[in-house]
């Protein structure tokens, strides 16, 4: 019944959606028309507006049609930001349709006023040179004033996903222009969350290894965790569930993958906004990889997407590890601006466990990103499809494919462990990063997507000392550090326990009846919190909040207004969220880069990106220094006498 009523409903929403740009945008035509009857040579400033308004219209149609969002403020200064970023990600979602919708709509737009002016006015079709202004300005006024009546008359869609449709990119741009929260974070306090005297008691016991799987955009509806018939087959991941401590209710914190992997890894909430402070050099937090490297451990951080993405390397050293690696020293399969193929980590991890002291325990992190827009298959995973006579035709069909990759990656690393016999020793983390959208709630991909589909994600916690249940109310991933700390035996003084913004979810004690907190990437697009099953949504940039009852409502389909009165603790909890998050925002933090090295990779002080001699990309690379020749006195060389250095080789 409730397909039916939508499938009615939907021509009436993309008219009501359709008016709102049609009201803001011919409102504007009217008034620069009116302009240029009032004022001489006007047009030298209603020609630039107009052509302005025409562009951001249309970098608003890609972005909506990228994001599944309108575009806001904070949108325009991330393309500014990021050029490069958002060309390769337009060249990805750049379909024909979407190549021709963009100049049909264009069309529509010219064509529209002169089929008015010619029912309206009774002109001729004619198209001189000469501009009629009361006429376009008729024109554009009678547009405006019957989107107005379809604008008023029409009731306001239920679904938040229809209300964002509707939103007009220069109004919500406009809106959100003076819009800010500068927040009030200086610094991680206390910054050591374990002693130096708790970290040599420690050292001295017999210490499990650690092995971390971040699944990227990994979320738990489309793995087997759901029990859902669509979903991706991950038998290993189940497995691992069913013999470990399972979270079914695990969401994270902010999803995008810099800012989960320091909740993940530090248990403490990071920026909760874009700018990427967590790799900053002054930043003090001590995260779960410098805890272990200090106890001893050898620590290690793979990934098979580019190491050049947010400067990587450098987050790798703030977390603590010694070691980092990514696709320019791995050379796996391309797959899209970002990813490449997450089989070839296997290989690199396998090395790197045999290049260590056999007595040394690892805590090694391993991240993915197949997963990740654009969803590209590796020729293993069309393999295995193809075998398995798996659809592959659409983006969410290949998604799950390479979800089941991801499980093989999973099925491959234990078996490493096992060929090593140290699997009964450590202890291995599976989560998602982060959901992934894939519109059907308007929002696709994933930093500014606070529907469940965004936020919940699986997390698995398995091995020695590690209880067998499922983890009772909301997991956060902020929880995995706390855990982790306790699962080892190591102790937290006071002040830091409480500094923690996780738990450990291992405590019987753990109920998961608090709000967990989380935020949009964009810090005015989304905040709010889950509390049992309610789940509160702020949208700053609107100043509009409402909450969805997750048990009556999973799909998020109706949100409830948030009443005063019937919800007052509900909004007690709301303004708590507000307090809390002011405390992880800093608009003017200054970055400090520092100088980070990793084998072949270069992180300068005056330089915000890192480079590598393999970089895909021209302008991350720096050339190798070549070795000087070798002179022909010392090619004769004694036996056993030392040979030339040999230049540096690719990894």
């Amino acid at each position: 019944r409730r397909a039916a009523v939508r499938r009615v409903a939907a021509p009436g929403l993309l008219g009501w959606a359709v008016s709102q740009d049609l009201l803001v945008y011919f409102s504007l035509a009217a008034l620069l028309a009116g302009l240029e009857l009032r004022i001489r040579r006007a047009r030298l400033i209603t020609h630039p507006l107009a052509l302005g308004v025409v562009i951001v219209a249309l970098l608003n149609t890609t972005y909506l049609a990228v994001t599944g969002e309108q575009a806001t403020w904070e949108a325009v200064l991330q393309l500014v930001a990021r050029i490069g970023d958002v060309f390769d990600i337009t060249g990805e979602a750049l379909t024909f349709e979407l190549a021709l919708g963009i100049p049909a709509g264009l069309l529509l737009a010219i064509a529209l006023p002169l089929l008015l002016r010619r029912l309206l006015l009774r002109r001729r079709w004619d198209f001189e040179p000469a501009i009629d202004g009361p006429a376009r300005m008729l024109c554009a006024g009678w547009i405006a004033a019957l989107s107005l009546v379809i604008v008023t008359v029409t009731p306001r869609p239920q679904t938040v996903m229809a209300r964002n449709l509707g939103k007009n990119a220069i109004y919500a741009t406009l809106r959100t222009l003076t819009r800010v929260d500068p927040g009030s974070f200086t610094a991680y306090a206390p910054a050591r969350l374990v002693t130096r005297a708790e970290i040599d008691r420690f050292a001295a016991t017999r210490r499990p290894n650690v092995l971390v799987l971040v699944l990227e955009s990994a979320r738990h509806d489309r793995t087997a965790l759901s029990g859902r018939s669509d979903a991706a087959a991950t038998p290993t991941l189940l497995k691992l569930a069913k013999k470990g401590l399972y979270a079914p209710r695990a969401r994270a914190v902010l999803p995008h993958t810099t800012k989960s992997l320091f909740s993940i890894l530090c248990g403490r909430y990071p920026l909760m906004q874009k700018h990427l402070v967590e790799a900053s050099a002054d930043l003090g937090a001590q995260c779960l990889p410098a805890i272990l490297a200090e106890a001893g451990y050898r620590t290690g951080f793979f990934q098979s997407s580019w190491g050049t993405f947010e400067a990587r390397p450098r987050l790798a050293e703030r977390l603590g590890f010694a070691d980092f690696k990514a696709w320019e020293d791995i050379g796996g399969q391309p797959l899209g601006y970002l990813a490449s193929d997450d089989e070839s980590l296997v290989e690199p991890f396998a090395k790197w466990l045999d290049e260590r002291d056999p007595k040394q325990p690892f805590m090694a992190t391993l991240l993915t990103s197949a997963t990740h827009h654009p969803y590209r298959l590796s020729k293993r995973a069309k393999k295995a499809a193809k075998a398995a006579d798996l659809p592959v035709t659409t983006p969410g069909d290949r998604y799950k494919r390479l979800l089941e990759a991801q499980d093989r990656l999973l099925a491959a690393l234990i078996k490493q462990l096992d060929r090593r016999k140290i699997r009964k020793n450590t202890i291995i983390v599976v989560l998602g990063d982060h959901g992934e959208g894939f519109g059907e709630k308007g929002v696709k991909q994933h930093d500014n997507n606070f529907y469940e589909e965004g936020l919940r994600v699986p997390l698995v916690i398995f091995g020695p000392r590690v209880p067998v249940r499922e983890v009772a109310g909301n997991a956060s991933l902020v929880d995995v550090t706390p855990t982790l700390l306790a699962l080892l035996g190591l102790s937290l003084e006071p002040e830091a326990q409480r500094a923690l913004d996780g738990f450990n979810l291992a405590d019987k004690a753990f109920t998961g009846l608090l709000p967990r907190y989380f935020s949009c990437w964009f810090e005015m697009r989304c905040r709010g919190f889950v509390l049992g099953d309610y789940k509160v949504v702020l949208e700053p940039q609107a100043d509009e909040a409402w909450y969805y009852d997750l048990a009556a409502d999973p799909d998020e389909n109706y949100p409830q207004v948030l009443d005063t009165t019937q919800n007052a603790d509900l909004n007690a909890d709301l303004a708590r969220l507000q307090t809390t998050l002011q405390r992880f925002r800093a608009r003017d933090y200054p970055v400090v880069w520092g100088a980070t090295r990793f084998g072949e990779w270069r992180c300068d002080p005056d330089d915000p990106d890192c480079r590598h001699p393999n970089a895909k990309k021209e302008k991350f690379r720096y050339a190798r220094p070549v070795a000087p020749p070798v002179a022909a006195d010392t090619a004769q060389a004694a036996p056993g006498a030392p040979s030339p250095a040999a230049p540096a080789t690719a990894h």
